[in-house]
């Protein structure tokens, strides 16, 4: 399970990775949750680390119930991917 945590109104996880490639894997992962959802998180993405930020932009910037659910999905997926 992925370690969310809530930092100025965003749902904030940082995660690391074998390699490259497995977080590029991830990260084409959460990018069709996203898409799904239309909510799109900000990623910062080196190498082999991952910074996920959720808020909802529509409401200024704070952490919804969409971003909520766009981070139970995401943790759904990384259960599986593990």
């Amino acid at each position: 399970m992925i370690q969310w945590e809530e930092h100025s109104g965003q749902l904030v996880a940082e995660m690391l990775f074998r390699d490259f490639s497995e977080a590029f894997s991830f990260v084409q992962i959460i990018a069709q949750l996203a898409e799904d959802a239309d909510h799109h998180p900000d990623l910062n993405w080196r190498y082999n680390k991952l910074r996920i930020a959720l808020s909802t932009h529509d409401l200024g910037g704070i952490v919804s119930e969409k971003d909520r659910l766009l981070a139970s999905r995401i943790d759904s997926a990384y259960a599986a991917f593990t």
